[in-house]
């Protein structure tokens, strides 16, 4: 049986779910700028948009503790047919654990791959987005690019990791207690 989303109010700005107002609360304990809703795509509607150094990621929320291909490939190609060549991030019911680099998992990223000759279209590319705390808290691929995508920091693998995994573990709590139920 699915659960139903519960709207909650955060900052002034009702939400669809509660995990969405967590996100959003997780995202003003990091110092990230984002928008809810922002834009609406051919057929898709991203839940946040969050405001990098160098670019802007589309954000999808998902009560999910794994990511499947299928549903990360649609994201992907509705964003793709409105015009989206940026990256995409999906984020799930928790912050999890990246084993390779030992530190934080925040979702999953999306980085476009262009179409050569001969492929099939462009899609994103699908990896861990895990902590990276070069030139402050933001986050990266664990392949591919290790570019913050929050504070434009890239120096190779430099950041990537970081010491920081117990200050985003209480920032993910402090968020859950900025949006739990409260009796009227």
């Amino acid at each position: 049986m699915r659960g139903t989303s519960i709207p909650t109010t955060y900052n002034g700005v009702n939400f669809r779910s509660r995990l969405e107002a967590k996100w959003a609360a997780f995202f003003d304990l990091a110092g990230w700028r984002w928008n809810y809703e922002p834009i609406d795509l051919n057929r898709w509607i991203p839940d946040f948009v969050l405001h990098g150094a160098d670019g802007k990621v589309l954000v999808e929320v998902k009560p999910a503790y794994e990511i499947a291909d299928a549903p990360a490939d649609k994201i992907s190609a509705q964003a793709i047919d409105a015009g989206w060549t940026g990256d995409l991030l999906i984020l799930g019911a928790e912050i999890g654990r990246n084993e390779n680099f030992a530190c934080a998992r925040l979702g999953w990223l999306g980085e476009l791959h262009t179409k050569e000759a001969g492929e099939h279209p462009a899609l994103h590319w699908w990896q861990d987005a895990i902590l990276h705390d070069g030139g402050g808290i933001g986050f990266c691929g664990n392949q591919g690019s290790f570019k913050n995508r929050i504070t434009g920091f890239c120096d190779g693998d430099s950041g990537v990791g970081g010491s920081d995994d117990d200050r985003i573990e209480a920032m993910w709590k402090q968020a859950g207690n900025a949006v739990q139920w409260r009796a009227p």
